[in-house]
């Protein structure tokens, strides 16, 4: 078992070094898509030892930090004002349920976002634009957009960032508290 493991954590490497050069460019969505290693089928043990290389390079000097369920739960729950937790997934995909408290902002549709002023953020979501000085909780379906909107927000002077790279599946999965808007 422990040949498969390294094995598999030598792909991983390799993935996560290519990925990090295909982050520059504008097919990175599709490029990272097409160079994960698909891990159905692979037992438990193996998955957790790729869980912790992912953790390693999300270390990586500028990577936010990669938060799991029980931290998101403890975040989502406190409903501490110096977390905004962003859900980066299209606004059908949000309106269908999404972690409590979180707000919208498309990382597919609106990268450029958190770049826009204060009053041109409002008038586009309908909310306030988050704080600079705010911890930003990003998240998705299955992280990598939540790794493109993290990285996006750290170009436009977010310091304080956290990725929930098990995203809404991870949520889900453990049964996380579902908010689904009230239609107007």
């Amino acid at each position: 078992m422990s040949a498969v493991r390294a094995v598999l954590k030598g792909a991983f490497r390799t993935t996560l070094r290519s990925s990090v050069v295909l982050r520059r460019t504008r097919s990175f969505a599709i490029a990272s898509s097409a160079t994960r290693p698909n891990m159905s089928g692979v037992s438990v043990n193996v998955k957790s030892s790729v869980d912790k290389t992912a953790r390693k390079y999300s270390s990586m000097e500028g990577a936010a930090p990669v938060i799991d369920f029980s931290k998101m739960k403890e975040i989502a729950e406190s409903k501490d004002d110096k977390y905004v937790i962003v859900d980066v997934r299209e606004p059908d995909e949000y309106s269908a349920g999404h972690i409590p408290g979180a707000i919208n902002i498309p990382v597919k549709s609106s990268p450029g976002a958190l770049g826009l002023d204060a009053e041109e953020f409002k008038d586009t979501f309908g909310f306030e634009k988050p704080d600079t000085n705010k911890t930003l909780v990003f998240y998705c379906l299955a992280g990598v957009r939540a790794g493109m909107g993290e990285e996006l927000a750290s170009t436009f002077g977010y310091e304080h960032r956290l990725n929930y790279v098990g995203s809404f599946g991870d949520w889900m999965k453990n049964k996380g508290e579902v908010e689904i808007p009230k239609q107007a």
